[in-house]
């Protein structure tokens, strides 16, 4: 953690390998893009609907453990569901949230959860741990595509969490088979 304003400056120096991304330039955001991020490995493929070849991205999820966090105590393990990301929301603390400061809401149910995807300041001692409070971490490139891709399909983005890829056979069929919310 970055308490001193000595080591700050080099917290916000982000190496580019951190939560690289597999050909993040060649993607081309399209109607109907979905996410699927396993918790067991801290991966996320962003996937074209009817296309098995995703875009692979490194995160963090949450921390398996009872934690204290604005006011609430709670255990801050991700929970393996599906969500809609429905609203964004610019959050003051560039430490928590990065330098941007972009939280994408994750919904449950068509209701609002605590949960969201967003960065972090210090994202080289995030990437690949279970060090966030229950939300996705992911690099600022990938949560800039997320948020053009939640754009571009009308404000919307489907998310699942789930507990190692080999549960999803076909991902590109989840998505074909998700009932609407």
């Amino acid at each position: 953690m970055c308490g001193h304003l000595a080591l700050l400056v080099s917290c916000w120096a982000v190496p580019a390998s951190v939560g690289a991304v597999e050909d993040s330039e060649a993607w081309t955001i399209r109607r109907g893009d979905f996410v699927v991020f396993d918790l067991s490995t801290n991966r996320g493929r962003l996937y074209h609907r009817g296309d098995p070849d995703p875009l692979t991205f490194a995160g963090a999820s949450g921390q398996k453990r009872a934690v204290s966090y604005l006011g609430r105590r709670y255990y801050a393990a991700t929970p393996i569901d599906d969500w809609m990301v429905q609203s964004t929301k610019i959050q003051p603390d560039r430490m928590t949230f990065g330098k941007s400061g972009l939280f994408l809401r994750l919904y449950r149910g068509g209701l609002s959860t605590a949960y969201g995807i967003h960065s972090y300041g210090n994202l080289g001692a995030m990437i690949g741990t279970y060090g966030s409070m229950g939300c996705l971490i992911v690099n600022d490139e990938i949560l800039d595509i997320l948020h053009r891709t939640y754009v571009h399909n009308g404000n919307t983005l489907r998310v699942k969490t789930v507990a190692g890829f080999d549960v999803l056979q076909e991902p590109v069929a989840w998505w074909d088979f998700m009932p609407p919310r």
